[in-house]
């Protein structure tokens, strides 16, 4: 979210389009928010009306419930706030000073969403206009499996800019498979990330580099600055290593991250298994989140990664060996049925799991699976060049 001057609107992306028509009072204004214009005349007295319409290469349509016409005023709180929006175009007009426009790309899925359109009235609330097909922030946490993402990935510029695009996609976004010893790729990828495409400024904090082997991988944890900071950190003790009595081949780097949702702290847990032993180490995550329930002091914990949980590696039989799935306080929030992976397979790898507490702050059926294939056009080799997995994402409140 940027301020400028009420002459200037920051265009939303090539995807959105933002158009404000004249009120029935006769109120002269003709001006759009679209691509790369930049020129608006100077706004008008309300009450006008507004359009925003979303545009998808999907065909079909979805429209938001009827409004009752008058904008109820957004908290004290939530006013001037980041907010990063799905399905919506967010405008805050101050009369007195700037005009704050929050698109954020949109999650970067406007190209997956449906075709959307909608008009309203607005009416004034002390010196603010506040303009939105849907009122409220949202704050979207990921994981994304990036197949053996090292020096190599992070030098082609056209792979560097699909990852880019779905990292700015995000409040939080657990990255796995990190084969970067000294972090040169990882700070490559900040660099891209803090390139300028997003009004927001990206920090991340990152594993050692995890694994029984030479073959080792990274746990990566990028976040915005403005909307989540990360409070606490440990590497889960899963045994001695040398002695080959450890649990995980990659143990889990827990984070406890600080933000302006519902459940203001959370854990996050993160876990890539190892595909052969992906029941054994899915079922030592129950113990996971105990110690983490210790450790941090917090029931609102959160489990993401590429657990392997499915197809070959987690039968229908292996379920019942399982604390995590036996357990029904934990809510697995994407199904059996879910396909994580870009090839033909239909594997539901990728998981999101959290406890009750943390349910509490989960905006209902907001979990699901983000094709970046689609929402970036992209052919599957060229998919498969970032990743054979999709990312995993869920919305708190």
């Amino acid at each position: 979210m940027q301020g400028i001057s009420r002459d200037r609107v920051i265009p939303f992306q090539t995807t959105t389009s933002a158009t404000l028509a004249s009120s029935a009072a006769g109120t002269s204004l003709v001006s759009s928010v679209t691509d790369t214009s930049l020129r608006t005349p100077i706004l008008p007295t309300p009450p006008f009306l507004v359009t925003c319409t979303c545009h998808s290469p999907n065909s079909r349509v979805t429209t938001l419930p009827p409004w009752d016409g008058l904008w109820h005023e957004v908290a004290p709180s939530r006013r001037g706030e980041h907010c990063q929006v799905e399905v919506d175009c967010y405008l805050i007009l101050q009369q007195l000073s700037p005009v704050f426009v929050s698109s954020d790309s949109l999650h970067s899925s406007i190209q997956d969403l449906l075709h959307l359109r909608t008009s309203m009235k607005i009416i004034t609330a002390i010196g603010l206009l506040l303009v939105s097909v849907h009122l409220g922030c949202s704050f979207l946490i990921g994981a994304f499996n990036i197949k053996a993402f090292g020096d190599s990935k992070a030098s082609n510029a056209t792979l560097l800019d699909i990852i880019t695009k779905v990292v700015h996609r995000y409040d939080i976004v657990l990255i796995q498979e990190v084969r970067d010893s000294d972090l040169s790729a990882t700070n490559k990828l900040m660099q891209s990330v803090n390139g300028g495409a997003s009004p927001y400024v990206y920090q991340y904090i990152v594993s050692e580099p995890l694994g029984r082997s030479t073959y080792k991988e990274r746990y990566l944890f990028i976040y915005r600055r403005q909307t989540v900071s990360a409070a606490k950190s440990f590497q889960y003790d899963d045994g001695c290593e040398s002695c080959g009595t450890d649990t995980f081949n990659r143990e889990p780097f827990v984070v406890m991250f600080s933000s302006n949702t519902a459940v203001r702290e959370f854990a996050l847990i993160p876990q890539h298994t190892s595909p052969e032993v992906a029941v054994k180490e899915i079922d030592a995550l129950h113990d996971v989140v105990l110690d983490t329930r210790k450790r941090l002091n917090t029931n609102n914990i959160m489990l993401l990664g590429d657990f392997n949980a499915g197809c070959s590696y987690v039968s229908n039989s292996d379920w019942s060996k399982i604390r995590l799935r036996t357990d029904q306080s934990y809510t697995w929030l994407i199904p059996d049925s879910a396909d994580t992976t870009v090839t033909h397979t239909n594997c539901p790898y990728d998981r999101i799991v959290a406890t009750p507490d943390m349910m509490k702050g989960v905006s209902a059926g907001s979990a699901r699976v983000f094709d970046f294939m689609q929402a970036h056009g992209l052919s599957q080799s060229w998919a498969l060049a970032v990743s054979d997995h999709f990312p995993v994402e869920v919305k708190l409140l």
